[in-house]
């Protein structure tokens, strides 16, 4: 005796399963939008980084040239400028200079400024960062003032 099936339509599997392209380019679209978001989010953070770092390695430097001060007798001269930081004093006691040469340059890789006398700042010095622009006196600078 044979058993007989009850008729059931038979479903194709291939059209049940899957995505079509219409949910594949809407899924890379909502993916797409996202990561733009991210990236500019992110973007600002790296600036606002730079401008904390450039603050942090200007107290770092003023303080290096009241050492070189102390050291030495007098800030280094302005034809100087912070490249007299980079290498050893002439004096006997000092063997090794107070910074590196990388020490001197900004997040943006500039190179800080330094003027002696102080023009903005009412001290004996100015040390100062171009910003990210790279160009002295505009409104991105940041300085010891």
């Amino acid at each position: 005796m044979k058993l007989v099936r009850p008729l059931r339509p038979r479903l194709r599997a291939d059209s049940r399963s899957g995505f079509t392209l219409m949910e594949m380019i809407l899924v890379l679209l909502i993916i797409t939008s996202l990561m733009g978001m991210v990236i500019f989010k992110m973007s600002t953070n790296v600036d606002d980084a730079n401008i904390t770092a450039a603050k942090g390695s200007l107290q770092a430097l003023e303080t290096t040239l009241l050492r070189y001060k102390m050291a030495n007798g007098s800030l280094p001269t302005e034809a100087q400028g912070l490249e007299a930081l980079t290498v050893p004093p002439p004096n006997a006691k000092m063997r090794q200079a107070f910074l590196k040469k990388d020490g001197i340059n900004d997040p943006w890789g500039h190179v800080y400024q330094y003027r002696n006398p102080g023009r903005k700042s009412g001290g004996d010095f100015d040390i100062f960062s171009m910003g990210a622009d790279g160009q002295p006196d505009t409104a991105d600078d940041i300085g010891n003032w």
